[in-house]
């Protein structure tokens, strides 16, 4: 099957090349190009989609997490915790489960941790859950004990949302990371519900969800039956009778553009 698959892909791969796309280009022949065009413009040709993307978040919110993201997101910000214990941080974790509606009431904060996280833990689940010094210690000699220990929301490598404890200076802090486009969106309603808790947590790859928020992100427009597509960060649904969408791409002159990968 795999060689069948490798097979197409050279095909459709060579069909695209050089003179042959140079001539789609010429008949405009928009079903078989490359190209990319900004969230902002994606949605002003499809209003729908804007609302589908943001039905969780009001202007109100939007705007408030845009000025935290750009003004109040360096670590100086974080809340620090002098001490950190395995138990603080399964009671802490139980803010990011609610606003997954992953929090199942009749568990312990531990359970809901090891019924929602990776599982692979590393050992933090064979310290006392209550000891600041073997949680101090576990920390110190596992420099890869961050690898899947922490994520709180596990799936592929690009899906995933991980809550790091991470240390300085001024003690423990939550560094809350991931880097998918809907994954970032709900990276935000997190980090809103940790404000609320009286937790400020560092945010990862903030910059991305400035730009989505601010629809400077950019999504890809590739062929539509490419086996590119599953590789691409973002897609567009194509309707290609959208006049206002085929105006607003910004169709490549390359056959295969460096399109976002993993």
């Amino acid at each position: 099957m795999t060689e069948i698959i490798d097979f197409y892909f050279d095909l459709i791969t060579k069909l695209f090349e050089k003179d042959i796309y140079r001539e789609m280009i010429k008949f405009k022949n928009f079903k078989y190009r490359y190209g990319s065009i900004t969230y902002e413009n994606y949605w002003k040709c499809f209003p729908k989609s804007y609302k589908s993307v943001f039905y969780e978040y009001s202007e109100r919110s939007k705007n408030q997490l845009l000025y935290e993201l750009k003004f109040c997101d360096d670590i100086e910000f974080a809340t620090h915790f002098k001490k950190m214990t395995a138990n603080k941080y399964y009671q802490d974790c139980m803010i990011a489960f609610k606003t997954l509606d992953r929090f199942n009431q009749i568990l312990t904060p531990k359970e809901n941790f090891y019924r929602n996280a990776d599982g692979r833990v590393q050992g933090l689940d064979k310290i006392n859950d209550d000891s600041s010094k073997e949680f101090d210690k576990r920390y110190k000699e596992n420099e890869n004990w961050f690898d899947h220990t922490f994520e709180i929301s596990p799936s592929g490598s690009r899906t995933r949302i991980s809550l790091y404890v991470e240390k300085d200076e001024n003690g423990y802090y939550y560094y809350l990371t991931g880097n998918n486009f809907r994954t970032l969106l709900t990276m935000g309603l997190i980090f809103f519900r940790f404000l609320k808790e009286g937790i400020r947590v560092k945010f990862g790859n903030e910059d991305k969800l400035i730009n989505i928020l601010e629809g400077k992100e950019k999504l890809d427009v590739v062929p539509i039956y490419t086996s590119m597509a599953p590789y691409c960060e973002e897609l567009t649904v194509k309707d290609l009778r959208n006049k206002r969408f085929i105006a607003s791409v910004k169709w490549s002159e390359e056959a295969i553009p460096n399109l976002k990968k993993d």
